[in-house]
């Protein structure tokens, strides 16, 4: 990989004269970042560019070239890839070859894909390494090389960018550099990935010195597995920020299980984010600000957010969002931090009402903001310190930018405390902004986006922690279960509880029979109140069709309610019931789903959530992929919305929530083991105050 990025010597194939040709443009750039190797320019109808010998083919180059850059046509491309590899063979100098140009595998034609092929084919047989092609390639700010015809000399800096887009991560730049937003370590556009992927460029990425956080833009991967286990790899040494394409992307084709029907490819893929440690956000702009403030500013400690303004109304909009935040709380000031703090303000300011909230009103000046900053970074219950700015006619932009570096230095920097400043209506300070960015404190333009950027900084601080120890996602182990009945697309009830049984998995009460004398009889025996479900394999909700009654009493409500729903399903399948399933009924507990299934990319994945007949309408459930520890099932619960109604409320005790964590590690275990698994429904599970009981199951055969 090192040749990708310090290559010895690199010859340019496709090189121009021409100005406004990217042939031009990147041996332009090139000379402007200052890289220190040769460069050899390549076009048999030229002779000299700028000065530098221009060779007819690569086979002619008398000085060594590690690396070679194709900007030629794809039909073109290929044909140079047979020179390299031959010139590879014979002088062993060669090692990588970025090709930057289109019409490939990305057109979808057969022809596109064969030329691809060829390609990478070609060079590989030489032992060349090929990153592309439909790429920008590279660019290191330390080593100076490039390959972007795009991007010129860029300041040098912490930030990573790996892309399946060029367009993309050089926008990135554009929008940074103005205001010195970012400092880049290595871009890196993977284009096709003929040969060269995003795994083994993270893994680079990794092991790289200068980068402190990596910005990965993702469209697809045709090993997500291997990809997440990666990015957990990487999360555990520095954070991974994921802006995923495709997030409205259908995952789930007719489904026969709640599972499926609330599954696609996108939310697994949150799943997997969350499990692996990377940092997945909604859009670009979220996607820029996180690495913008990773870069740039420490990972909080703690949740605990103090607010600083001399603006009202911003200042009580970032206080709004902090209340609503799953993951951040104001701090607590301490008395004496209080008591100083009003004695160096005017009488009209606001101080800590609410909690860690501090309005100075327009009776503000760059020493006071000093002043309150230090105190604020000096406190042990502030993790963090948001500031928020508008224009002042009263102020300096030098001046305040200068003394607020002063503070962070003097006291937020050695106590590790993270500082964010949303300046609102930034446009109309300029100079403070650059001046902000240019001693390494972000600036932002809302509330919302400075909030949001914390909580995906706290979110990754918390999640490092718990990454050491969780079961390896990739490889799974290969499995060879067969089904325990054959020829069935779906497993009844009564057939699908035996196999929970085996993985100690708790299921209420229950007894199958084949009429109705016999489900009274069964009843007895339970003890009533009892459940009574007909059983039918095409019978895929029961509740919908009529199938269920609940909480009978006695034998003659038995009898009932089983001629009533035989006479439901009849109506409903144009048959009768197979078999009627009586079950000890459970009344208490809130009611959740466990499911899975057997993904066609990610392999077995497993889901928690609200359960009930409302399943798919609420769709409150996470995901993760299979195998899961103790820990990684206790964040699942805790996701989602149903978990509140698991804790102590309005009197009532709080559901056994461990139980329900080690309910989610033996499903997912069984996921893995019984490969013929297709897809897997518990619901409802009934979370009691001790323990857990399945009163409904379903499983899907592949």
């Amino acid at each position: 990989m090192k040749a990708f990025f310090e290559p010895a010597g690199v010859a340019v194939v496709g090189a121009s004269k021409e100005p406004n040709r990217p042939g031009y443009a990147l041996l332009k750039n090139l000379t402007t970042m200052g890289y220190g190797g040769r460069v050899y320019p390549v076009n048999p109808t030229v002779r000299e560019i700028d000065g530098m010998t221009c060779y007819p083919s690569i086979t002619d180059v008398d000085g060594e070239v590690e690396n070679v850059v194709l900007l030629v046509s794809a039909e073109r491309a290929v044909k140079i890839a047979e020179e390299i590899a031959e010139r590879a063979r014979r002088k062993g100098d060669v090692k990588a070859v970025v090709c930057i140009s289109g019409g490939f595998s990305e057109l979808n034609t057969k022809d596109g894909r064969e030329r691809e092929r060829r390609l990478a084919e070609v060079l590989r047989s030489a032992g060349v390494r090929l990153m592309g092609p439909n790429c920008v390639g590279v660019i290191d700010c330390y080593s100076r090389f490039t390959t972007n015809f795009d991007v010129g000399d860029y300041p040098a800096g912490g930030v990573s960018l790996l892309s399946q887009s060029g367009a993309l991560a050089t926008a990135a730049l554009f929008w940074a550099l103005p205001f010195k937003r970012i400092g880049l370590s290595k871009l890196v556009s993977v284009g096709n990935m003929a040969d060269v992927d995003i795994v083994e460029c993270l893994k680079y990425l990794m092991d790289d010195e200068h980068t402190k956080v990596v910005g990965l833009y993702l469209e697809g991967y045709r090993e997500p597995r291997k990809l997440f286990e990666t990015i957990r790899t990487v999360s555990r040494v520095k954070p991974v920020v994921l802006l995923k394409a495709g997030r409205s992307e259908v995952g789930s084709k007719a489904a026969l299980s709640h599972t499926a029907s609330i599954t696609g490819a996108d939310a697994i893929y949150d799943g997997a984010s969350k499990q692996c440690g990377a940092i997945r956000v909604r859009d670009v702009i979220e996607w820029y600000e996180t690495l913008h403030a990773m870069e740039k500013q420490p990972t909080p400690h703690g949740n605990r957010v103090a607010v600083l303004t001399h603006i009202g109304g911003p200042g009580t909009l970032t206080v709004d969002r902090i209340g609503v935040s799953r993951h951040l709380t104001m701090a607590s000031i301490s008395e004496s931090a209080k008591s100083a703090i009003r004695s160096m303000v005017a009488p009209t300011a606001t101080v800590c009402s609410p909690e860690g909230y501090i309005d100075l009103t327009a009776s503000h000046t760059e020493e006071l903001h000093y002043q309150i900053l230090k105190l604020l970074f000096s406190e042990e219950g502030v993790d963090s310190v948001i500031q928020v700015l508008g224009h002042s006619m009263f102020l300096s932009q030098r001046l305040m930018a200068e003394r607020i570096h002063a503070a962070y230095e003097e006291v937020g920097r050695r106590s590790s405390k993270t500082f964010l400043n949303v300046v609102a209506f930034d446009e109309s300070l300029p100079e403070f902004k650059l001046e902000m960015e240019r001693r390494g404190m972000p600036t932002f333009a809302t509330p919302e986006i400075a909030v949001t950027v914390l909580e995906n900084m706290h979110w990754y601080s918390v999640k490092r922690l718990n990454l050491d120890g969780s079961p390896a996602i990739y490889p799974l182990p290969n499995t060879s279960s067969e089904p325990p009945v054959k020829g069935k697309k779906v497993l009844l009830e009564n057939e699908a509880y035996p196999i929970l049984k085996d993985y100690g998995i708790s299921v209420a009460g229950y007894e199958f029979v084949g009429s109705e004398d016999q489900a009274a009889e069964a009843a007895d025996r339970l003890g009533y109140p009892v459940v009574l479900k007909a059983q039918h394999p095409r019978l895929v909700h029961k509740t919908e069709a009529g199938a269920v009654a609940l909480n009978l009493a006695d034998q003659r409500q038995v009898r009932e309610a089983a001629d009533l729903v035989k006479r439901n399903v009849l109506k409903t399948l144009g048959e009768h019931p197979t078999g009627y399933l009586v079950q000890r009924m459970v009344k208490s507990g809130v009611e959740v789903i466990v499911g899975g299934l057997n993904d066609e990319l990610f392999g077995p994945v497993v889901s928690f959530g609200a359960g009930g007949v409302l399943v798919e309408l609420i769709k409150d459930v996470s995901f993760r992929l299979c195998p899961i520890g103790r820990t990684e099932a206790r964040e699942m619960i805790g996701e989602t919305t149903v978990s509140r109604l698991l804790r102590s409320h309005r009197g009532e005790g709080g559901k056994d929530v461990e139980s329900l964590a080690e309910l989610l590690c033996r499903v997912s275990d069984l996921l893995v083991t019984e490969s013929w698994i297709a897809e897997l429904d518990l619901n409802p599970v009934k979370a009691l105050d001790k323990g857990y009981a399945v009163v409904d199951a379903r499983i899907v055969l592949r």
